[in-house]
């Protein structure tokens, strides 16, 4: 009894030294952006874009770009225990004649499911994303406006697909719109979860404000899609005056990063995106990104390093033993009753945090003062990880298990 108890320790304790459920999803596009730069460390999915269906159930996958480097990121992010899955879509000049063909007929449709199967084994892939831009029933299309419909049937098919073989299945969904009709209830129990566009929203002056990304999310949530399947869009870039990546913008002034506007330019800035990186963590499971080549390669002004640390400082995300600094010389070290540190220099930036077994941040007490000791919460009993963090780095300084009974 005592080997078994012993096991469920270990594995709850090891479960929560990993990334916790926070997805941090990125768009990584064929046509720009280099793979040896991509902040691998700090996301958990990449969705390469894109390949195309066939009206037959093919895959079009000329428009892939080098080979050699889909399979170096491929490559990169396992080594960094990313998952990658391949993007078949996207708005491609809002032709979706192939998509609507291929799944209006059972045989198309097992065919492309064939495809794509092949397609994932061949290069060693995590999943799939569709990004059918949009499945609705249109009168002007030149069918039986079955498009929802065939939609599901075709989820549900290529979803049983790739779960045989563990893998992922995503959709890219709009965040407004009669387009969100499209997607049936049935879609809810054959997807992963779903990618919420929440920007391009061309009626307003800036085209992802904090109000979109909300009212998106409160739309999917009302079709009864769980927030573990909702994971909220962010842009990296600017639609007005011209469509323009915030890595140009921050590049044209340091201080843009702090800011949603710019000589005309409009985008999310840091503090932008740290309030929908709370909003995700609270109304969805993660964040997704268009697109991840956009993002300022300056450290202190990435938004991929904002959306991470923002998403650690508020317990979304529990980092890894790897991640400890391990030149440190600081001490970290509990009681029953008492949590005591030492040898702490950085008192402005530093926290000590505790964690359950859930991911549930249950202590977050800055540090003030050198060396010390604190009471550990009376009303807390059960199996903690404690961490010493700093806080402008994220950088877990000491880690320690903790029990108490």
């Amino acid at each position: 009894m005592r080997g078994i108890l012993l096991f469920i320790v270990l594995f709850c304790l090891n479960c929560i030294n990993g990334v916790a459920q926070f997805r941090i999803v990125g768009y990584f596009p064929s046509w720009q952006g280099n793979v040896n730069t991509i902040n691998y460390s700090k996301l958990t999915h990449i969705n390469y874009s894109f390949i195309l269906p066939t009206s037959t159930g093919g895959l079009n996958t000329g428009v892939m770009g080098n080979v050699s480097r889909f399979q170096t990121l491929v490559s990169k992010a396992h080594e960094n225990n990313v998952k990658v899955s391949i993007a078949i879509g996207g708005w491609n000049n809002g032709d979706d004649l192939a998509f609507r063909q291929l799944a209006s007929a059972a045989s198309t449709r097992t065919a492309f499911v064939t495809n794509v199967m092949n397609f994932v084994k061949e290069y060693s892939l995590d999943g799939v994303d569709m990004d059918w831009e949009y499945p609705y029933d249109n009168p002007g299309n030149d069918n039986d406006n079955d498009e929802p419909a065939n939609f599901a049937l075709l989820m549900a098919e290529l979803y049983d697909s790739l779960h045989t073989k563990n893998k992922l299945l995503t959709a890219a969904v709009v965040g407004q719109g009669s387009t969100a009709d499209g997607v049936l209830s049935s879609v809810i129990d054959n997807i992963d979860w779903f990618n919420v566009m929440a920007y391009d929203d061309y009626g307003n002056d800036n085209h992802s404000t904090f109000a979109f990304a909300n009212s998106a999310l409160n739309l999917w949530l009302g079709k009864n899609v769980p927030k573990s399947k909702l994971v909220l869009g962010v842009p990296f870039y600017s639609i007005k005056p011209t469509t323009t990546s915030y890595a140009n913008i921050v590049a044209q002034d340091n201080s843009a990063a702090y800011n949603d506007d710019y000589d005309d330019y409009r985008y999310n800035g840091i503090y932008t995106i740290e309030e929908k990186t709370d909003l995700a963590n609270t109304k969805a499971s993660g964040i997704m990104i268009w697109e991840i080549s956009m993002d300022s390669s300056i450290p202190e002004y990435s938004l991929v390093n904002t959306i991470y640390n923002y998403a650690v400082s508020l317990g979304a995300i529990v980092t890894d033993v790897t991640e400890h600094d391990t030149r440190s010389t600081h001490e970290l070290w509990c009681s029953q009753d008492f949590i005591f540190w030492s040898s702490v220099s950085a008192l402005d930036g530093c926290f000590i945090e505790g964690y359950d077994l859930q991911g549930k941040k249950v202590l977050n007490l800055p540090i003030q003062a050198k060396e010390g000791a604190i009471p550990f919460p009376s009303d807390l009993k059960g199996m903690y990880v404690i961490l010493l963090r700093e806080r402008k780095t994220s950088t877990v300084l000491c880690k320690k298990n903790h029990s108490i009974f």
